[in-house]
Protein backbone atom coordinates (compact mmCIF):
# COMPACT_ATOMS: atom_id res chain seq x y z
CA UNK A 1 0.00 0.00 0.00
CA UNK A 2 1.19 3.72 -0.93
CA UNK A 3 1.51 6.23 1.67
CA UNK A 4 -1.53 8.78 1.38
CA UNK A 5 -1.27 12.50 0.57
CA UNK A 6 -0.34 14.84 3.70
CA UNK A 7 -3.39 16.58 4.82
CA UNK A 8 -4.00 20.83 5.68
CA UNK A 9 -6.17 20.56 9.02
CA UNK A 10 -6.45 23.93 8.41
CA UNK A 11 -9.35 22.93 6.18
CA UNK A 12 -10.84 21.09 9.40
CA UNK A 13 -11.11 23.72 11.93
CA UNK A 14 -14.00 22.69 13.05
CA UNK A 15 -13.56 18.38 13.57
CA UNK A 16 -14.94 17.61 16.95
CA UNK A 17 -13.00 13.82 16.24
CA UNK A 18 -10.31 13.10 14.69
CA UNK A 19 -8.20 9.19 13.88
CA UNK A 20 -5.05 9.50 11.64
CA UNK A 21 -2.22 7.35 11.26
CA UNK A 22 1.26 9.95 11.84
CA UNK A 23 2.29 11.00 8.81
CA UNK A 24 4.93 13.52 8.40
CA UNK A 25 3.54 15.72 5.94
CA UNK A 26 0.22 16.56 7.59
CA UNK A 27 0.27 19.99 9.05
CA UNK A 28 -1.95 22.84 11.14
CA UNK A 29 -3.38 19.86 13.35
CA UNK A 30 -2.79 23.02 15.87
CA UNK A 31 -5.29 24.52 14.14
CA UNK A 32 -8.29 22.44 15.12
CA UNK A 33 -9.83 24.12 18.31
CA UNK A 34 -12.80 22.23 19.06
CA UNK A 35 -11.51 18.74 19.35
CA UNK A 36 -13.26 16.60 21.51
CA UNK A 37 -11.50 12.97 20.98
CA UNK A 38 -7.99 12.92 19.13
CA UNK A 39 -6.91 9.23 18.34
CA UNK A 40 -3.34 8.85 16.86
CA UNK A 41 -1.67 6.03 15.44
CA UNK A 42 1.83 4.80 14.53
CA UNK A 43 4.01 7.98 15.75
CA UNK A 44 7.33 6.44 15.20
CA UNK A 45 9.60 9.50 14.82
CA UNK A 46 13.70 8.58 15.10
CA UNK A 47 13.67 11.42 17.97
CA UNK A 48 11.28 9.64 20.47
CA UNK A 49 9.31 12.58 21.41
CA UNK A 50 6.59 14.95 20.04
CA UNK A 51 9.09 17.57 19.59
CA UNK A 52 7.88 17.80 15.95
CA UNK A 53 4.36 16.67 16.32
CA UNK A 54 1.77 19.75 16.85
CA UNK A 55 -1.22 18.15 18.60
CA UNK A 56 -4.89 20.11 18.64
CA UNK A 57 -5.02 23.04 20.53
CA UNK A 58 -7.89 21.80 22.59
CA UNK A 59 -9.27 18.81 22.93
CA UNK A 60 -12.39 18.23 25.73
CA UNK A 61 -12.43 14.97 26.23
CA UNK A 62 -9.85 12.02 25.43
CA UNK A 63 -6.65 11.14 23.30
CA UNK A 64 -5.56 7.68 22.70
CA UNK A 65 -2.13 7.65 21.59
CA UNK A 66 -1.34 3.66 20.19
CA UNK A 67 1.68 2.17 19.01
CA UNK A 68 4.09 5.66 19.20
CA UNK A 69 7.95 5.34 20.51
CA UNK A 70 8.01 8.08 22.70
CA UNK A 71 10.06 7.46 25.87
CA UNK A 72 7.98 10.03 27.88
CA UNK A 73 5.34 12.70 27.32
CA UNK A 74 7.65 15.92 28.30
CA UNK A 75 6.82 16.86 24.70
CA UNK A 76 3.23 16.59 24.90
CA UNK A 77 1.79 19.79 23.68
CA UNK A 78 -1.85 21.22 22.79
CA UNK A 79 -4.89 18.99 24.40
CA UNK A 80 -5.70 21.95 26.79
CA UNK A 81 -8.81 20.76 28.52
CA UNK A 82 -8.06 17.26 28.60
CA UNK A 83 -9.58 14.58 30.48
CA UNK A 84 -8.92 11.12 29.51
CA UNK A 85 -5.37 10.10 28.25
CA UNK A 86 -5.11 6.40 26.61
CA UNK A 87 -1.39 4.73 25.86
CA UNK A 88 -1.47 1.56 24.42
CA UNK A 89 1.53 -0.48 22.80
CA UNK A 90 4.22 2.09 23.97
CA UNK A 91 6.84 -0.24 24.09
CA UNK A 92 9.63 2.35 24.86
CA UNK A 93 7.46 4.75 27.12
CA UNK A 94 9.78 5.08 30.61
CA UNK A 95 7.94 7.65 31.94
CA UNK A 96 4.53 9.51 32.34
CA UNK A 97 6.35 12.83 33.01
CA UNK A 98 4.83 16.08 31.10
CA UNK A 99 1.25 14.93 31.98
CA UNK A 100 1.75 17.48 34.79
CA UNK A 101 0.70 19.87 32.59
CA UNK A 102 -3.29 18.72 32.99
CA UNK A 103 -2.71 17.67 36.12
CA UNK A 104 -5.89 19.95 36.09
CA UNK A 105 -8.26 18.45 33.83
CA UNK A 106 -7.08 14.81 33.72
CA UNK A 107 -9.93 12.91 35.38
CA UNK A 108 -8.67 9.15 33.72
CA UNK A 109 -5.35 7.79 32.64
CA UNK A 110 -5.14 4.58 31.07
CA UNK A 111 -1.67 2.67 29.98
CA UNK A 112 -1.37 -0.78 28.79
CA UNK A 113 1.22 -3.08 27.02
CA UNK A 114 3.48 -0.50 28.17
CA UNK A 115 6.35 -2.80 29.89
CA UNK A 116 8.75 -0.02 30.68
CA UNK A 117 7.12 2.28 31.88
CA UNK A 118 8.40 2.70 35.79
CA UNK A 119 7.71 6.36 36.45
CA UNK A 120 4.49 7.02 37.08
CA UNK A 121 3.04 7.52 41.05
CA UNK A 122 3.14 11.32 40.80
CA UNK A 123 -0.06 10.84 39.28
CA UNK A 124 -1.64 10.26 42.39
CA UNK A 125 -1.60 13.67 43.17
CA UNK A 126 -3.71 14.77 40.66
CA UNK A 127 -6.76 16.90 42.32
CA UNK A 128 -8.98 15.78 39.12
CA UNK A 129 -8.22 11.98 38.77
CA UNK A 130 -10.79 9.44 39.39
CA UNK A 131 -9.38 6.47 37.62
CA UNK A 132 -5.37 5.20 36.73
CA UNK A 133 -4.94 1.95 35.86
CA UNK A 134 -1.48 1.26 34.34
CA UNK A 135 -0.52 -2.37 32.95
CA UNK A 136 -2.85 -4.68 34.75
CA UNK A 137 -2.46 -2.73 37.33
CA UNK A 138 -5.40 0.05 39.40
CA UNK A 139 -3.57 3.32 40.58
CA UNK A 140 -6.53 5.15 41.27
CA UNK A 141 -10.03 4.30 41.62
Amino acid sequence: TGKRPSIDFSQFTSLKEITIDWETKDYNLERCENVENFYLWHHKPKERNFNNFKFPLNCKNNTSLNWTNVEDLTTLNGLKGLKKIEIHRSRNLKSLKGLQKYSETLEQIIVTTSGKLEEYEFIKEFPNLKKAYINKKTIVE
